[in-house]
């Protein structure tokens, strides 16, 4: 049988296995809604994304690689459309508009401080 509904999925070869996938599952696949998890079992991903497995449409990424919380539009498993970025302690950077994984038209950047660095356009 195939796996098929709610549930979760768990990696192997690791001892206690981590989870890395919770959510529906149609004809052996991830559907196109669920949460993803690290090798540790740490939420890396809660949100939306497409038959390939990237992220699309809207969710929340939590990832070293842009050092905090990503919480808006996605395509093609890049930050694009609107969204906020926050630094790791929770603290607003930047809310605006993305492209292609970078900040790109309007927006506003943040200092840690919370005082607004910048408002304007994004290139």
């Amino acid at each position: 049988g195939e796996y098929h509904g709610q549930g979760r999925l768990f990696r192997t070869g690791q001892h206690p296995a981590p989870l890395q996938y919770e959510g529906t599952f149609v004809k052996g696949r991830k559907s196109t809604r669920g949460t993803f998890f690290d090798q540790v079992g740490r939420m890396s991903y809660d949100g939306e994304f497409d038959s390939n497995g990237l992220y699309a449409g809207q969710g929340t990424a939590y990832t070293e690689r842009w050092n905090g919380r990503y919480d808006g539009e996605f395509s093609n498993g890049k930050r694009h459309g609107r969204g906020q970025q926050l630094h790791e302690s929770g603290e607003l950077k930047y809310e605006g508009q993305f492209e292609d994984d970078c900040f790109h038209g309007q927006g506003e950047l943040f200092r840690r401080s919370g005082a607004l660095e910048f408002r304007g356009v994004f290139a």
